[in-house]
């Protein structure tokens, strides 16, 4: 079948086109001279590169799959002054539409008429809702990261680490770089971090996806990255929050090297573009990883109260005191750490060949903050995260209305999480010792099977002669039996170690047929390589498994048997107080008859003066048998039979396709187009076993592959010059995410465990939204301009989760995922957005939104499927937002307001203040009684929430191609605690309502532990920081 998939794939790239995720932009237009006369045979150009064409006997030109920016438009030719456009902007998937109009001359003139261009702020080839984003405001934004900048804008919110896009959930947002998608197949969401250094422009689209987009059912983001130039030029960049006030240890380092790759050949062909850069940081929880229970707990601690807490609890943690510094600056890692890298480079081999190669990936390692775990902090989780994508792109321009482009991807991701400190191989240990931890003696005990070497069989149960326990076993109770933390030397207890690959190959083709007509046709076929293996509650010993393993490894030869000898008292088996060996009664020993021994690695010495038989061990004539295992044994059914597993391997197939037509006419633009969507799971998929090892699972043919159709229509009717209506119908689907497709459990697993067994689909269906917007756009004067959207979306087809029970036993049940819960949003998107004039730009947005649905995510549940929708968690009624820019470029006077005093700000360079602003309604929550009842599904609503950040900008000119950058960047300006969680009895952040206490003596001792760990830090949102950046530019 694998093969069949390939030639299907290859005859489809040779017959059609990929999906196409834009990264260029077109640029039509016409040109008249002053008497209104077409100009035909005009050569224009876009200055400084070779793009560029001929107008036609209309006077029209076009110019397509020109890389986004800023550019000066050149026009020349017989019979005309030569005249330059500046600031003609190009936007990724738009079309720059420009009307020229130039001074005829009977003679050769050959100085330019200069024109600065002032595009207009309404486009009317928007037929849905796009926010473009340039690399000045990547630059000086306080935003660090692509996930802020998407949720700065209108439509978007962040909750909880998630940007959720009108009213979807936080999986549903689409991210491509340089056309190939980075988002995550299995789990959702982006996965590929990019410094914003490395943006050449970024468009967050948050409505009326077109036929080109697929598998993303709320919005997407496209970015694409920077090329390298014929000269070279580079940038460094060095920020920290030393300098002010309580920072979080944060350090950051980028840099930037781009130019020719040969110096003295091909400069302006074969260039390259690199950025690398790295982020450390201890985070906003930094204080609370070093802790001592006693100092926190002891008698002194809380005063007058007593917690009795005695010197076992006196261990000092602190993560920080043996790290390298260098001028106050720690060396190596910290809490969480980041490192990015990206190289392109490209070779244009003349005006219509031009081949990419890109290497890009990032690196993290996180070691998080849980307050449960703040007194075991040192064996919490850490992760481990390795992405990276190399692509190759082919863009080949046909002629002057056709383009093709050629896309090879390869994008691999690894996920690793433990416990910070331990491996897997040292989870488990055998021992004799009953005290499997002792940190006084420091006891772990690796034992044999004649523990005291005296010849004599120990005769102790198997599970307790040779015990299984994990490398470190606390000995600590919680805190005075409160349990409100986790007790001291506790270790994590889930296991993750995933890696997902997948191969894409795509092939763009744009065709401008005529005035009217721009098709797009799309092809694409990934290839996913998808393994999981993970492991909840990692020191849970399955008695089933355990005995199912000791019971595979009884051999089939015969074994030793010895019917009269000594064997220790099982009541004390380590103790052999004469130490000689012949067994005498005050070393408690006892004789036990017919004892069976399995030879394990090594052997096993037989008993001394013993009177060996061999007997076979399936001989019914012996009776009370004892099973003894060589200690490797009873290690290797401790891994065997732990913790609940969970993994598996799949090759799912990908394809799309898709077909658009943008048809522009002089008063309407329609994009309309069809997209289909495939997918195939494959005939079988290899689920992980108990053991760790691996079993082919099959899939049911009518099973394995889906069809998702979806119609796009978009219609922008410009009723004026300042004003554009768009019109939105869709179907966007989006395949469900593969971990509720494969799973390592079968219903049959429920009959033999103690917990609840879900069971992967491969029948489920795609999730799909339907979406219907209107909006307007009204350029209200040269630099202001104002959008508004309304929009009404339903989602059908989200997971959830059905009860079941097995076919052969009624009274054992077990849960499988199905395509069942929904949701729908709807709200108004306003904008209102001035362009910088006298110094000042910004951007105002107000969105008033419901997102509803019968669910949050995907949950088990027993009962049927609750048909009432409710707020769901991001439900974000109000959200207002605020951007304002002050700039003052180099060597421009700033005179202060009402007055004729100049304030030299320009001197040197320039001089900028980036701030922005946000409030929002509070998120909702379930109310509970205190018996825990609930009082009406999110139905209650915490405090408001709100959030300035600040950055300021100062540039100084060395000489005309070199400058240094100085800007301090302020978050949470006003230092607002926001609150993030409320505990749903109280409402409050702090107090959870639980006045019960086991010991009403020792009430005041239990309220006292009790209170500091309700009193969570993760409640409250980030305070004050201060950073301070400094760059050098050439």
């Amino acid at each position: 079948m694998r093969k069949a998939i390939f030639l299907l794939t290859l005859i489809a790239l040779l017959v059609c086109s990929s999906l196409f995720a834009g990264t260029t932009g077109k640029l039509t237009g016409s040109v008249k001279d002053n008497n209104g006369e077409k100009k035909a045979y005009l050569n224009v150009v876009l200055e400084g590169t070779s793009l560029g064409a001929l107008t036609d006997e209309r006077g029209r030109f076009m110019i397509l799959n020109i890389p986004p920016g800023t550019y000066t438009l050149v026009v020349q030719g017989v019979g005309i002054q030569p005249q330059k456009i500046q600031g003609v902007v190009i936007s990724v998937d738009e079309t720059t539409t420009e009307k020229i109009v130039v001074r005829s001359t009977d003679v050769q003139i050959d100085d330019f008429v200069i024109n600065e261009r002032k595009q207009k702020m309404v486009k009317k080839g928007q037929t849905g809702s796009v926010v473009s984003i340039s690399t000045e405001e990547i630059e000086n934004s306080p935003i660090a990261d692509i996930e802020g900048l998407v949720a700065s804008k209108a439509g978007a919110v962040s909750t909880g680490g998630e940007v959720h896009v009108r009213g979807g959930r936080g999986n549903e947002v689409g991210y491509t770089v340089d056309g190939m998608s980075v988002s995550d197949p299995v789990d959702g969401g982006a996965v590929l971090t990019i410094d914003n250094d490395a943006i050449a422009a970024m468009k967050v689209m948050t409505g009326g996806l077109t036929a080109e987009y697929g598998n993303a059912q709320s919005g997407m983001v496209t970015v694409v990255t920077k090329d390298g130039g014929s000269e070279y030029s580079g940038k460094i960049n060095f920020e920290s929050d030393h300098f002010f006030g309580d920072g979080n240890n944060t350090d950051k380092i980028s840099g930037i090297l781009s130019g020719p790759v040969l110096p003295f050949a091909y400069k302006d062909k074969l260039t390259f573009f690199f950025n690398g850069g790295g982020a450390w940081t201890d985070g906003r929880f930094m204080n609370y990883y070093k802790s001592n229970p006693f100092n926190e707990f002891g008698p002194d601690a809380a005063g007058d109260l007593q917690l009795g807490l005695n010197e076992a609890y006196d261990i000092d943690y602190d993560p920080y005191e043996n790290r390298d510094d260098f001028m106050g600056f720690d060396l190596g890692n910290r809490n969480y750490n980041t490192i990015n890298w990206n190289l392109k480079t490209t070779y244009k081999h003349d005006v219509k060949n031009k081949f990419t190669l890109a290497y890009r990936g990032s690196r993290g390692l996180n070691r998080p903050y849980a307050h449960s775990f703040r007194y075991a902090i040192d064996h919490y989780a850490e992760t481990e995260s390795d992405q990276s994508q190399i692509i190759f792109t082919y863009d080949m321009v046909l002629d002057a209305k056709r383009n093709l482009k050629f896309k090879i991807n390869r994008f691999d991701k690894t996920s690793v999480q433990k416990p910070r400190g331990i491996d897997e191989d040292e989870f488990f240990q055998v021992s004799d010792n009953p005290d499997l931890y002792d940190p006084a003696s420091g006891k772990y005990g690796l034992a044999k099977m004649d523990a005291n070497e005296n010849g004599i069989l120990d005769a102790w149960d198997a599970l307790a002669d040779w015990q299984y326990a994990p490398t470190i076993q606390s000995s600590f109770d919680d805190m005075r039996g409160f349990g409100y933390f986790t007790a001291p030397g506790s270790v994590y207890r889930s296991l993750v170690d995933d890696k997902t690959s997948n191969t894409a190959v795509r092939i763009d083709y744009q065709h401008q047929l005529n005035d009217i007509h721009e098709i797009k046709a799309g092809f694409e076929g990934v290839l996913h390589d998808i393994k999981k293996s993970q492991k909840q509650n990692a020191w849970f010993i399955d008695d089933i498994r355990w005995d199912n393993y000791l019971n595979e490894q009884r051999m089939s030869y015969e074994g030793l048997f010895s019917g009269n000898s000594f064997y220790e008292n099982a009541s004390n088996p380590n103790i052999e107080f004469h130490n000689d060996g012949d067994g005498n009664p005050t070393d408690k020993l006892k004789k036990k008859s017919y004892v069976y021994v399995q030879n394990g690695p090594g052997g096993i010495t037989a008993p001394v003066d013993s009177v060996v038989t061999f007997y076979d061990k399936n001989d019914s004539t012996i009776q009370n048998t004892v099973y003894y295992y060589h200690k490797d044994v009873y290690y290797d059914a401790a891994n065997a039979s732990s913790g609940v597993v969970n993994g598996y391997k799949a090759n799912p197939v990908q394809m799309g396709f898709y077909l658009q037509d943008k048809m522009e006419y002089e008063g309407m633009i329609v994009n309309l187009g069809m997209r289909f969507d495939y997918w195939y799971l494959g005939k079988d998929y290899d689920k992980i076993m108990d053991n760790g090892s691996y079993t082919s699972q099959s899939i049911e043919s009518n099973n394995r592959s889906k069809l998702m159709v979806s119609p796009r229509l978009g219609i922008s009717h410009p009723i004026s010059d300042r004003d554009v209506i768009h019109f939105v119908y869709n179907y966007q689907s989006q395949l469900p995410q593969m971990r509720y497709i494969f799973t390592s459990r079968s219903p049959e697993d429920a009959a033999a465990s103690d917990v609840s067994i879900v069971v992967g689909n491969p029948d489920l269906d795609p999730q799909t939204t339907i979406t219907y917007e209107v909006g307007l756009q009204h350029q209200i004067s040269d630099d202001w301009a104002m959008n508004i959207q309304a929009y009404y979306k339903n989602t059908y087809n989200y997971v959830s989760t059905r009860e079941e029970h097995l076919e052969s036993d009624d009274n054992v049940k077990f849960y499988r995922y199905i395509s069942e819960d929904y949701g729908s949003a709807r709200g108004i998107d306003f904008s209102l957005d001035k362009r910088m004039s006298n110094y000042i730009s910004g951007n105002i947005s107000y969105s008033l939104a419901w997102a509803e649905g019968n669910a949050n995510e995907t949950q088990i549940k027993s009962d049927d499927t609750d048909l009432r929708e409710f707020a769901l968690n991001w439900d974000t009624r109000h959200v207002f937002k605020l951007g304002l820019n002050f700039l003052v470029q180099k060597d421009q006077d700033f005179y202060f307001p009402g007055t004729d005093f100049n304030i030299p700000l320009g001197v040197w360079g320039a001089f900028g203040i980036n701030s922005l602003y946000d409030i929002s309604s509070g998120h909702p929550y379930t109310r509970l009684t205190e018996d825990g009842a609930e009082l009406g599904k999110n139905e209650e609503r915490m405090d408001y929430q709100d959030n300035a950040s600040m950055t300021i900008h100062k540039e100084f000119g060395i000489t005309e191609n070199q400058k240094i950058r100085l800007n301090v960047t302020v978050n949470n300006l006003f230092d607002k605690r926001n609150v993030l969680y409320v505990y749903p009895v109280t409402g409050d952040p702090v107090d959870d309502g639980d006045t019960n206490f086991d010991n009403p003596q020792e009430e005041a001792n239990e309220l006292y532990v009790h209170n500091v760990e309700t009193d969570r830090p993760n409640h409250f949102s980030s305070g004050r920081t201060v950073s301070v950046g400094i760059s050098y530019k050439w």
